[in-house]
C-alpha cells in the first residue's frame, strides 16, 4: 500500500482543500467563484459519508480493489490503514466532477486476509470529519490442499443410435468446475489431447462431434482450477446402427433459453418447403393458462399438444407445428402467454413426412403426454400402436434435475438445454428422435426429479 510520509496541520490542509476545490469547481461550472465563496462562509457542518465499498468477502485471487465512498456535499477525502488519524490522512482519494464520489485503489491484496481502511473528509469550508468512516472487506482463501482431479460421470451419448446419425453431442458431468478435453485414441494426457469441449469450465460439459456407422468411442479427461488433471481416460462409447436410414429425417434449426420474458425472438432460420417444423417450448406457468403461440416465416403455427406439471412449481411443455410450400427465412417470435421466469425452446425440422392436411397436420400420426406424480430418475410416455411401417418417433422431456438427461435407447439427441437456478428452480429440456417407430419415448437422469413429457409418431406419405 502506498503511504504518504508526514502531515500538515489540519487547519492548513483544510484551507488548501478549500482554495483548490473552490477554484476547480467554479472553473468547471464556468461561473464566478463568488456564489460558492458565500455558501462556504456559512457552512459549519462536516460532510456526511456513506456508501463505503467494497464490503464482505471478495473472491480468491483479487489483488487490488477500488475503495469508494460518497459524501453529501463537495469534499476532499483521504484514507489511512491506521484508525483515529486526523484529517488529512496519508493517502488521497480522487473525486469525480461533482466532488461527492470518491475513489482510491488498494493494491497488494492477498488471499485469506482481511482489510480495513479509515476515511475522513473535509468540505470546501474546511469542516473536517472527526470520526473514522471504515471500509472493511476480506479476500477469500484459496482452497488448501486440493490434490484431487475432478470425478467424471454421466457420459453421453450411449447405447445404439439410429442409422444415418452423423453428428452427436458429447456430454459429461464433473463434480467440480473443470475444463474438459477429448481424443479419438486412448492414453493421451490431458495437455496432449487436441480437442477442448465447446461448453466447458463449469460442471456440465458439451461439444458437437461427428459420428459414423458402427462403434464410436471418445476418450475424455478434465482438469480443475488447481491444475489437477485426470490420469485415466473416461470413455464415452456408442453405436450407430448400420443399414438404411428411415424415410423421415430430423435436424435442429435453433435452440435457446431466456429468463424474465413474455416473448422470445429466435435467431433467423431457413425452413425447407413442405418440411414439418416442430417448436418445443418449456416454460414456467404460474397462472396455469400460459400456453405458447408463435408467428413468423410465412407459417401458420398450430398447437399439437401441451402438458403441465402443477407442483412443485407449475411447469408447462408445449409443441407447435407448421408447414408450408413457400416458407420464408427469418426469426420465429414465441409468445408465452404472459411473463415467465424462464423458458427453454427448440425448433426441429423433418423431411419425408406426409404433406397432407393443413399446416403439417397430416404429418402427425398420434400424440401422447405424461407427467411425474413424484420424484423419479426416468420419464416414460407411451404411444399407441404404429400407424405406418416407416413412421418415426420424436419427443421432448422436461426434467427438474440438476444434471442433463440420457436419451432413451435408440433415440438421437436433437437438442438439450438447461436454465439455471431461478425462483422456479433448475430445469433441462431434451428433444430426442429416432427414424423408426417406438411406442416408448423415454429418458433417464441421476437425481430424482419431477418431469413432463410429450411423444409424437411422425407419419410418412
Amino acid at each position: 500500500m502506498h503511504r504518504h510520509e508526514g502531515k500538515t496541520d489540519a487547519l492548513t490542509a483544510a484551507r488548501r482543500v478549500r482554495a483548490i476545490l473552490v477554484l476547480l469547481l467554479a472553473t468547471a461550472a464556468g461561473c464566478s467563484t463568488t456564489p460558492v465563496e458565500n455558501d462556504v462562509e456559512n457552512d459549519t457542518t462536516a460532510p456526511v459519508l456513506s456508501g463505503g465499498m467494497p464490503s464482505g468477502m471478495l473472491v480468491a485471487g483479487t489483488v487490488e480493489a477500488t475503495l469508494r465512498v460518497t459524501t453529501d456535499e463537495r469534499a476532499a477525502c483521504t484514507y489511512s490503514e491506521v484508525p483515529n488519524q486526523p484529517y488529512p490522512g496519508p493517502a488521497d482519494m480522487s473525486a469525480d466532477p461533482s466532488g461527492t464520489a470518491h475513489t482510491a485503489t488498494a493494491t497488494g491484496l492477498q488471499d485469506g486476509e482481511s482489510y480495513r481502511f479509515y476515511v475522513r473528509c473535509a468540505d470546501l469550508a474546511g469542516n473536517a470529519t472527526t470520526a473514522d468512516f471504515a471500509i472493511s472487506f476480506g479476500i477469500a482463501a484459496t482452497a488448501p490442499g486440493d490434490m484431487t482431479p475432478p470425478t467424471l460421470s454421466n457420459g453421453q451419448p450411449s447405447g445404439a443410435l439410429p442409422a444415418g446419425t452423423s453428428q452427436v453431442t458429447l456430454r459429461v458431468t464433473t463434480d467440480e468446475p473443470s475444463t474438459c478435453r477429448y481424443a479419438l485414441s486412448p492414453g493421451q494426457s490431458f495437455t496432449a489431447m487436441p480437442n477442448t469441449f465447446a461448453t466447458t469450465g463449469g460442471t456440465n460439459h458439451a461439444t458437437e462431434v461427428g459420428a459414423q456407422a458402427g462403434q464410436n468411442t471418445f476418450y475424455v479427461r478434465c482438469r480443475d482450477g488447481q491444475d489437477n488433471a485426470n490420469g485415466a481416460d473416461f470413455p464415452i462409447s456408442f453405436v450407430v446402427n448400420s443399414g438404411d436410414a428411415g424415410p423421415i429425417s430430423a435436424v435442429r434449426l435453433a435452440e435457446g433459453v431466456d429468463q424474465d420474458v413474455n416473448s422470445v425472438q429466435t435467431p433467423s432460420i431457413t425452413p425447407e418447403p413442405n418440411a414439418l417444423l416442430l417448436l418445443w417450448v418449456s416454460q414456467t406457468d404460474a397462472a396455469g393458462t400460459n400456453v405458447a403461440t408463435a408467428t413468423g416465416n410465412n407459417l401458420q403455427w398450430e398447437l399439437v399438444a401441451t402438458s403441465v406439471r402443477s407442483a412443485p412449481g407449475p411447469r408447462r411443455v408445449s409443441v407447435l407445428r407448421a408447414m408450408s410450400s413457400s416458407p420464408t427465412a427469418g426469426p420465429v417470435t414465441i409468445n408465452l402467454g404472459g411473463a415467465v421466469d424462464n423458458v427453454i425452446w427448440s425448433i426441429t425440422q423433418h423431411s419425408g413426412v406426409s404433406v397432407s392436411g393443413a399446416n403439417g397436420s397430416g404429418a402427425i400420426a398420434q400424440v401422447a403426454t405424461d407427467a411425474a406424480v413424484g420424484f423419479e430418475t426416468s420419464a416414460l410416455v407411451t404411444l399407441g400402436s404404429a400407424s405406418g411401417d416407416d413412421n418415426a418417433t420424436i419427443g421432448a422431456v422436461l426434467s427438474g434435475a440438476a444434471e442433463p438427461m440420457t436419451p432413451g435407447a435408440g433415440f438421437l439427441e436433437l437438442s438439450q438445454d438447461a436454465i439455471g437456478m431461478s425462483s422456479s428452480g433448475s430445469f433441462w429440456m431434451l428433444v430426442e428422435f429416432r427414424d423408426d417407430f417406438d411406442a416408448s419415448v423415454d429418458a433417464t437422469w441421476p437425481t430424482p426429479a419431477h418431469w413432463v413429457a410429450i411423444g409424437i409418431e411422425l407419419q410418412t406419405p
